[in-house]
Protein backbone atom coordinates (compact mmCIF):
# COMPACT_ATOMS: atom_id res chain seq x y z
CA UNK A 1 0.00 0.00 0.00
CA UNK A 2 0.54 3.69 -0.37
CA UNK A 3 1.90 6.25 2.49
CA UNK A 4 -0.86 8.45 2.28
CA UNK A 5 -1.48 12.17 2.95
CA UNK A 6 -4.38 14.63 2.46
CA UNK A 7 -4.44 16.75 -0.37
CA UNK A 8 -4.05 20.45 0.43
CA UNK A 9 -6.74 22.47 -0.84
CA UNK A 10 -4.15 24.34 -2.63
CA UNK A 11 -3.27 21.64 -4.61
CA UNK A 12 -6.27 21.32 -5.65
CA UNK A 13 -8.02 23.25 -8.78
CA UNK A 14 -10.80 25.70 -7.12
CA UNK A 15 -13.59 27.01 -9.87
CA UNK A 16 -13.79 31.30 -10.22
CA UNK A 17 -10.26 31.30 -8.53
CA UNK A 18 -7.22 32.10 -10.38
CA UNK A 19 -3.92 30.24 -9.46
CA UNK A 20 -0.41 31.32 -9.56
CA UNK A 21 1.98 28.98 -8.48
CA UNK A 22 5.76 30.01 -8.20
CA UNK A 23 7.99 26.55 -7.50
CA UNK A 24 11.48 28.29 -7.13
CA UNK A 25 14.03 26.23 -5.43
CA UNK A 26 16.96 27.55 -4.63
CA UNK A 27 19.88 25.73 -6.04
CA UNK A 28 23.05 26.18 -3.70
CA UNK A 29 27.07 25.56 -5.10
CA UNK A 30 28.97 23.97 -2.85
CA UNK A 31 32.54 22.79 -3.22
CA UNK A 32 34.81 19.19 -2.75
CA UNK A 33 35.37 17.94 0.54
CA UNK A 34 38.93 15.65 0.61
CA UNK A 35 38.69 12.80 -1.99
CA UNK A 36 38.04 9.29 -0.36
CA UNK A 37 38.71 5.95 -2.65
CA UNK A 38 35.43 5.65 -4.02
CA UNK A 39 35.63 8.71 -6.05
CA UNK A 40 37.96 9.93 -9.01
CA UNK A 41 40.48 12.12 -7.84
CA UNK A 42 39.70 15.68 -8.41
CA UNK A 43 41.74 19.12 -8.79
CA UNK A 44 41.84 21.05 -5.71
CA UNK A 45 38.79 23.05 -4.97
CA UNK A 46 39.25 26.97 -4.03
CA UNK A 47 36.88 28.31 -1.60
CA UNK A 48 36.39 31.98 -1.99
CA UNK A 49 35.06 34.20 1.05
CA UNK A 50 31.81 35.52 -0.14
CA UNK A 51 33.17 39.43 0.05
CA UNK A 52 35.51 38.16 -2.69
CA UNK A 53 33.42 37.02 -5.21
CA UNK A 54 31.72 39.66 -8.16
CA UNK A 55 28.53 37.81 -10.23
CA UNK A 56 27.80 40.36 -12.61
CA UNK A 57 23.83 39.70 -13.96
CA UNK A 58 23.75 39.61 -17.89
CA UNK A 59 20.14 39.80 -17.54
CA UNK A 60 16.90 37.88 -19.61
CA UNK A 61 17.39 35.47 -22.05
CA UNK A 62 16.28 32.87 -24.10
CA UNK A 63 17.76 29.25 -24.59
CA UNK A 64 18.01 28.12 -28.00
CA UNK A 65 19.11 30.29 -30.80
CA UNK A 66 17.97 33.46 -31.67
CA UNK A 67 16.04 32.35 -34.75
CA UNK A 68 13.81 30.18 -33.37
CA UNK A 69 12.27 32.38 -30.54
CA UNK A 70 8.53 33.15 -32.11
CA UNK A 71 9.28 29.39 -32.91
CA UNK A 72 9.62 28.05 -29.13
CA UNK A 73 8.22 31.05 -27.16
CA UNK A 74 5.60 32.49 -29.25
CA UNK A 75 3.53 34.09 -26.51
CA UNK A 76 6.31 34.91 -24.43
CA UNK A 77 7.48 36.61 -27.20
CA UNK A 78 4.79 38.42 -28.27
CA UNK A 79 4.17 40.01 -24.49
CA UNK A 80 7.89 41.09 -24.64
CA UNK A 81 7.18 44.38 -25.97
CA UNK A 82 8.94 47.29 -25.30
CA UNK A 83 9.15 49.01 -22.19
CA UNK A 84 8.77 52.91 -21.38
CA UNK A 85 12.62 53.05 -21.43
CA UNK A 86 13.06 51.15 -24.68
CA UNK A 87 14.12 48.07 -23.59
CA UNK A 88 12.16 44.83 -23.46
CA UNK A 89 9.58 44.34 -20.70
CA UNK A 90 10.75 41.39 -19.54
CA UNK A 91 14.37 42.43 -19.00
CA UNK A 92 13.07 45.68 -17.29
CA UNK A 93 10.90 44.48 -14.66
CA UNK A 94 13.71 42.06 -14.04
CA UNK A 95 16.43 45.00 -13.71
CA UNK A 96 14.45 47.22 -11.57
CA UNK A 97 13.76 44.68 -8.97
CA UNK A 98 17.58 43.27 -9.15
CA UNK A 99 19.35 46.46 -9.29
CA UNK A 100 18.50 47.31 -5.55
CA UNK A 101 19.45 43.74 -4.29
CA UNK A 102 22.64 43.35 -1.81
CA UNK A 103 22.88 39.35 -2.15
CA UNK A 104 24.63 38.02 0.76
CA UNK A 105 27.14 35.38 -0.12
CA UNK A 106 28.41 37.42 -3.19
CA UNK A 107 28.63 40.99 -4.06
CA UNK A 108 25.63 41.55 -7.37
CA UNK A 109 26.93 43.90 -10.22
CA UNK A 110 24.01 44.93 -12.75
CA UNK A 111 24.97 48.31 -13.91
CA UNK A 112 27.85 46.97 -16.21
CA UNK A 113 29.28 42.91 -17.82
CA UNK A 114 32.53 41.37 -16.43
CA UNK A 115 35.91 43.08 -17.55
CA UNK A 116 38.61 39.76 -18.35
CA UNK A 117 40.85 42.48 -18.36
CA UNK A 118 40.23 42.85 -14.45
CA UNK A 119 39.87 39.17 -13.96
CA UNK A 120 36.27 39.88 -13.55
CA UNK A 121 34.56 36.47 -15.43
CA UNK A 122 31.44 35.24 -13.38
CA UNK A 123 27.92 35.98 -14.87
CA UNK A 124 24.14 35.06 -13.86
CA UNK A 125 21.08 35.39 -16.10
CA UNK A 126 17.77 34.52 -16.39
CA UNK A 127 17.16 32.13 -19.36
CA UNK A 128 14.02 31.26 -20.10
CA UNK A 129 13.57 27.52 -21.45
CA UNK A 130 10.63 26.44 -21.93
CA UNK A 131 6.74 27.93 -22.69
CA UNK A 132 3.66 25.77 -22.17
CA UNK A 133 0.28 26.64 -22.61
CA UNK A 134 -2.65 24.05 -22.62
CA UNK A 135 -6.46 24.04 -22.75
CA UNK A 136 -7.76 20.61 -20.80
CA UNK A 137 -11.63 20.40 -21.17
CA UNK A 138 -12.88 18.91 -17.79
CA UNK A 139 -16.55 18.86 -17.39
CA UNK A 140 -18.67 21.65 -18.64
CA UNK A 141 -15.07 24.01 -18.19
CA UNK A 142 -11.81 24.12 -19.70
CA UNK A 143 -8.57 24.61 -17.38
CA UNK A 144 -6.42 27.19 -18.65
CA UNK A 145 -2.78 26.18 -17.90
CA UNK A 146 0.51 28.61 -18.17
CA UNK A 147 3.82 26.39 -17.35
CA UNK A 148 6.86 28.83 -17.77
CA UNK A 149 10.50 27.52 -16.97
CA UNK A 150 13.45 29.12 -16.24
CA UNK A 151 17.21 28.37 -16.02
CA UNK A 152 18.98 30.93 -12.98
CA UNK A 153 22.23 30.12 -14.60
CA UNK A 154 25.78 31.24 -13.65
CA UNK A 155 28.33 30.74 -15.56
CA UNK A 156 32.15 31.67 -16.08
CA UNK A 157 32.03 34.88 -18.98
CA UNK A 158 35.07 34.21 -20.33
CA UNK A 159 35.31 30.39 -20.99
CA UNK A 160 31.50 30.53 -21.18
CA UNK A 161 31.02 27.30 -19.38
CA UNK A 162 28.24 27.01 -16.83
CA UNK A 163 29.08 26.89 -13.08
CA UNK A 164 25.66 25.80 -12.07
CA UNK A 165 21.89 25.89 -12.79
CA UNK A 166 18.88 26.81 -10.70
CA UNK A 167 15.89 25.80 -11.96
CA UNK A 168 11.92 27.56 -11.74
CA UNK A 169 9.22 26.42 -12.68
CA UNK A 170 6.05 29.17 -13.11
CA UNK A 171 2.34 27.48 -13.01
CA UNK A 172 -0.31 30.24 -13.55
CA UNK A 173 -4.17 28.14 -13.70
CA UNK A 174 -7.54 29.18 -14.36
CA UNK A 175 -10.82 27.36 -15.04
CA UNK A 176 -12.78 29.36 -17.62
CA UNK A 177 -16.12 28.20 -18.87
CA UNK A 178 -16.00 28.89 -22.32
CA UNK A 179 -12.70 27.21 -24.33
CA UNK A 180 -9.89 30.22 -24.19
CA UNK A 181 -8.64 31.58 -27.90
CA UNK A 182 -5.78 33.01 -29.02
CA UNK A 183 -6.78 35.82 -27.75
CA UNK A 184 -7.36 34.92 -23.93
CA UNK A 185 -3.96 32.51 -23.72
CA UNK A 186 -2.28 36.10 -24.69
CA UNK A 187 -3.94 38.28 -22.19
CA UNK A 188 -2.84 35.79 -19.27
CA UNK A 189 0.79 35.57 -20.36
CA UNK A 190 0.97 39.38 -21.03
CA UNK A 191 -0.43 40.02 -16.81
CA UNK A 192 2.32 37.52 -16.13
CA UNK A 193 5.18 39.47 -17.65
CA UNK A 194 3.51 42.81 -17.47
CA UNK A 195 3.69 42.24 -13.34
CA UNK A 196 -0.09 43.36 -13.44
CA UNK A 197 -0.80 40.64 -10.44
CA UNK A 198 0.29 38.69 -7.75
CA UNK A 199 1.28 35.62 -5.61
CA UNK A 200 -1.16 34.55 -2.31
CA UNK A 201 1.69 36.23 -0.03
CA UNK A 202 1.43 39.61 -1.84
CA UNK A 203 4.39 39.26 -3.81
CA UNK A 204 4.98 39.71 -7.80
CA UNK A 205 7.02 37.03 -10.07
CA UNK A 206 9.86 39.20 -10.61
CA UNK A 207 10.06 40.46 -6.96
CA UNK A 208 10.25 37.15 -5.59
CA UNK A 209 12.47 35.85 -8.25
CA UNK A 210 14.59 38.97 -7.19
CA UNK A 211 14.58 37.89 -3.52
CA UNK A 212 15.80 34.80 -4.26
CA UNK A 213 19.59 35.80 -5.21
CA UNK A 214 19.68 37.22 -1.62
CA UNK A 215 20.06 33.83 -0.65
CA UNK A 216 22.23 32.09 -3.56
CA UNK A 217 25.33 30.81 -3.03
CA UNK A 218 28.04 30.50 -6.05
CA UNK A 219 31.62 29.41 -5.94
CA UNK A 220 33.40 30.10 -9.64
CA UNK A 221 35.63 27.03 -9.24
CA UNK A 222 32.96 24.28 -8.08
CA UNK A 223 33.96 21.19 -7.14
CA UNK A 224 32.14 17.65 -7.96
CA UNK A 225 28.59 17.84 -9.52
CA UNK A 226 25.42 15.81 -9.88
CA UNK A 227 22.85 15.77 -12.39
CA UNK A 228 19.70 14.33 -13.45
CA UNK A 229 20.60 12.44 -16.43
CA UNK A 230 18.21 9.90 -17.66
CA UNK A 231 14.26 10.13 -17.08
CA UNK A 232 12.03 6.92 -18.49
CA UNK A 233 8.60 7.32 -17.95
CA UNK A 234 5.97 4.43 -18.21
CA UNK A 235 4.02 4.60 -21.40
CA UNK A 236 0.68 3.57 -19.31
CA UNK A 237 0.77 7.00 -17.83
CA UNK A 238 0.09 8.62 -21.04
CA UNK A 239 -4.24 7.53 -19.95
CA UNK A 240 -3.61 10.74 -17.29
CA UNK A 241 -1.11 12.88 -18.90
CA UNK A 242 -2.35 16.17 -20.27
CA UNK A 243 -2.23 16.83 -23.82
CA UNK A 244 0.62 19.00 -24.39
CA UNK A 245 2.91 15.84 -22.26
CA UNK A 246 1.31 13.43 -24.19
CA UNK A 247 2.44 15.32 -27.73
CA UNK A 248 6.01 16.36 -26.17
CA UNK A 249 7.65 13.64 -24.40
CA UNK A 250 10.33 15.99 -24.04
CA UNK A 251 8.57 18.41 -22.21
CA UNK A 252 7.12 15.41 -19.90
CA UNK A 253 10.70 14.27 -18.92
CA UNK A 254 12.13 17.83 -18.30
CA UNK A 255 9.43 18.58 -16.01
CA UNK A 256 10.16 15.05 -14.10
CA UNK A 257 14.24 16.10 -14.21
CA UNK A 258 13.36 19.53 -13.11
CA UNK A 259 11.45 18.92 -10.71
CA UNK A 260 13.73 16.46 -8.82
CA UNK A 261 16.67 18.15 -9.43
CA UNK A 262 14.69 21.57 -7.17
CA UNK A 263 14.41 19.22 -4.15
CA UNK A 264 17.38 17.82 -4.05
CA UNK A 265 19.62 20.79 -4.20
CA UNK A 266 17.20 23.15 -2.08
CA UNK A 267 16.50 20.24 0.70
CA UNK A 268 20.54 19.37 0.40
CA UNK A 269 22.07 22.33 -1.16
CA UNK A 270 24.36 20.70 -3.10
CA UNK A 271 25.47 21.78 -6.69
CA UNK A 272 23.06 20.36 -9.46
CA UNK A 273 23.65 20.78 -13.53
CA UNK A 274 20.48 21.84 -15.70
CA UNK A 275 18.84 18.71 -17.02
CA UNK A 276 19.26 19.17 -20.92
CA UNK A 277 18.73 15.99 -22.73
CA UNK A 278 17.11 16.94 -25.84
CA UNK A 279 18.31 20.50 -25.40
CA UNK A 280 22.13 20.66 -25.44
CA UNK A 281 24.21 19.43 -28.87
CA UNK A 282 27.81 18.50 -27.80
CA UNK A 283 27.28 19.43 -24.29
CA UNK A 284 26.72 23.12 -25.42
CA UNK A 285 23.39 25.04 -24.62
CA UNK A 286 22.47 28.21 -26.64
CA UNK A 287 21.38 31.35 -24.76
CA UNK A 288 20.00 34.18 -26.90
CA UNK A 289 19.51 37.67 -24.77
CA UNK A 290 17.37 40.34 -26.03
CA UNK A 291 19.80 42.00 -27.38
CA UNK A 292 20.68 40.27 -30.44
CA UNK A 293 23.84 38.13 -28.54
CA UNK A 294 24.09 34.26 -28.61
CA UNK A 295 26.04 32.52 -26.08
CA UNK A 296 26.79 28.92 -26.32
CA UNK A 297 27.40 27.46 -23.42
CA UNK A 298 29.09 24.74 -22.34
CA UNK A 299 27.67 22.13 -19.90
CA UNK A 300 30.49 20.39 -17.55
CA UNK A 301 30.54 16.57 -17.27
CA UNK A 302 28.95 15.52 -13.96
CA UNK A 303 30.53 13.32 -11.63
CA UNK A 304 27.53 11.82 -10.58
CA UNK A 305 24.65 10.77 -12.47
CA UNK A 306 21.08 10.45 -12.06
CA UNK A 307 19.04 8.16 -13.22
CA UNK A 308 15.02 8.34 -12.92
CA UNK A 309 11.94 6.09 -14.04
CA UNK A 310 8.56 6.91 -13.23
CA UNK A 311 6.45 4.33 -13.03
CA UNK A 312 2.46 3.59 -13.54
CA UNK A 313 0.64 5.94 -11.49
CA UNK A 314 -1.89 4.08 -9.60
CA UNK A 315 -5.20 5.32 -8.54
CA UNK A 316 -6.99 3.09 -5.53
CA UNK A 317 -10.95 3.99 -4.26
CA UNK A 318 -10.34 4.02 -0.54
CA UNK A 319 -14.27 4.80 0.56
CA UNK A 320 -17.80 5.40 -1.13
CA UNK A 321 -20.64 7.39 0.12
CA UNK A 322 -24.03 8.38 -0.44
CA UNK A 323 -21.76 12.12 -0.40
CA UNK A 324 -18.91 11.03 -2.69
CA UNK A 325 -15.36 9.47 -2.79
CA UNK A 326 -12.09 9.30 -1.77
CA UNK A 327 -9.12 8.49 -3.40
CA UNK A 328 -5.81 7.42 -3.02
CA UNK A 329 -3.21 8.21 -6.15
CA UNK A 330 -0.05 7.08 -5.88
CA UNK A 331 3.36 7.55 -7.41
CA UNK A 332 6.32 4.84 -7.93
CA UNK A 333 9.54 6.19 -8.33
CA UNK A 334 12.50 4.54 -9.15
CA UNK A 335 16.29 6.31 -8.57
CA UNK A 336 19.89 5.22 -9.59
CA UNK A 337 22.66 6.92 -8.09
CA UNK A 338 25.95 6.11 -10.01
CA UNK A 339 29.47 7.58 -10.65
CA UNK A 340 29.90 6.33 -14.41
CA UNK A 341 34.27 6.63 -13.96
CA UNK A 342 34.21 4.13 -11.37
CA UNK A 343 31.47 1.65 -12.19
CA UNK A 344 29.89 2.34 -8.85
CA UNK A 345 26.22 2.31 -7.78
CA UNK A 346 25.40 4.19 -4.60
CA UNK A 347 21.18 3.62 -4.63
CA UNK A 348 19.02 1.48 -7.25
CA UNK A 349 15.76 1.38 -5.17
CA UNK A 350 11.99 1.94 -5.91
CA UNK A 351 10.43 4.30 -3.48
CA UNK A 352 6.17 5.05 -3.45
CA UNK A 353 4.38 7.65 -2.33
CA UNK A 354 0.30 8.01 -2.22
CA UNK A 355 -1.85 11.53 -1.27
CA UNK A 356 -5.22 11.41 -0.69
CA UNK A 357 -8.42 13.27 -3.04
CA UNK A 358 -12.20 13.24 -1.90
CA UNK A 359 -14.25 13.76 -4.98
CA UNK A 360 -17.97 14.64 -4.19
CA UNK A 361 -21.22 12.61 -5.81
CA UNK A 362 -21.64 15.94 -8.09
CA UNK A 363 -18.68 15.87 -9.69
CA UNK A 364 -18.32 13.41 -12.75
CA UNK A 365 -15.11 14.45 -14.18
CA UNK A 366 -11.80 14.07 -12.06
CA UNK A 367 -8.85 15.89 -13.05
CA UNK A 368 -6.94 12.97 -12.20
CA UNK A 369 -3.40 14.12 -13.46
CA UNK A 370 -3.37 17.04 -10.89
CA UNK A 371 -3.66 14.61 -8.14
CA UNK A 372 -0.81 12.42 -9.38
CA UNK A 373 1.44 15.73 -10.11
CA UNK A 374 1.06 16.48 -6.23
CA UNK A 375 2.13 12.79 -5.30
CA UNK A 376 4.99 13.14 -7.13
CA UNK A 377 6.41 16.28 -5.57
CA UNK A 378 5.34 15.30 -2.15
CA UNK A 379 7.04 12.32 -2.82
CA UNK A 380 10.56 14.02 -4.68
CA UNK A 381 10.39 16.83 -1.18
CA UNK A 382 10.20 13.96 1.11
CA UNK A 383 12.67 11.85 -0.26
CA UNK A 384 15.50 14.50 -1.16
CA UNK A 385 14.48 15.74 2.70
CA UNK A 386 14.80 12.22 4.74
CA UNK A 387 18.23 11.89 3.02
CA UNK A 388 19.77 14.05 6.09
CA UNK A 389 19.27 11.29 8.27
CA UNK A 390 16.87 8.67 6.85
CA UNK A 391 14.66 6.93 9.27
CA UNK A 392 13.69 3.47 9.82
CA UNK A 393 9.95 3.80 9.20
CA UNK A 394 9.77 6.28 6.61
CA UNK A 395 12.05 3.88 4.55
CA UNK A 396 9.40 1.18 5.56
CA UNK A 397 6.59 2.95 4.53
CA UNK A 398 8.05 4.56 1.16
CA UNK A 399 9.95 1.05 -0.39
CA UNK A 400 9.76 -2.79 -0.12
CA UNK A 401 13.87 -2.38 -0.30
CA UNK A 402 14.72 -3.16 3.23
CA UNK A 403 18.34 -1.65 2.09
CA UNK A 404 17.10 1.42 1.39
CA UNK A 405 18.04 3.03 4.38
CA UNK A 406 21.52 2.09 3.88
CA UNK A 407 21.36 3.36 0.24
CA UNK A 408 20.03 6.57 1.08
CA UNK A 409 22.87 6.90 3.83
CA UNK A 410 25.29 5.93 0.64
CA UNK A 411 23.75 8.91 -1.02
CA UNK A 412 24.45 11.47 1.71
CA UNK A 413 27.49 10.90 1.86
CA UNK A 414 28.04 11.02 -1.73
CA UNK A 415 26.41 14.45 -0.91
CA UNK A 416 28.74 15.46 1.72
CA UNK A 417 31.53 14.59 -0.85
CA UNK A 418 29.93 17.96 -3.05
CA UNK A 419 29.59 20.37 0.03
Amino acid sequence: MFQGELLKDELLLRIGILRFTLILFLIHFCVACATTNSMSPKMEIIKHPASEVDVFYAGFAYQGDFKDIKLNFPFTSKANTLASDGTPTIDHHLRQYVKELKPRHFKLHTKRLANMDDGEYLTTAMVLDNETISVEKIGAQYKLLVSLSFQALFFSYDTLSVVGSYPIIFEYVELMQRKPNQEIKQRMVRQIFNDTFETSDGVGLYEELANRLLEMRVNPDPGRLLQVTEITVDEKNNRVLPSKLRQSRRLLETLVANTFSQHLASNQQIPVLPYTKGYAIGNKMAASFVNGEVYDLEIPDADFHIELRLNEFKKINVATTSLGSKWLYGTNLNIKVHQPDLGKVYMDSRIKKGVFKTVPASQKIVDDWAAFHASMIVLMDEFTTQLDHPGRAWAKGHSRNTNLKAEMRAFDQLIESCK
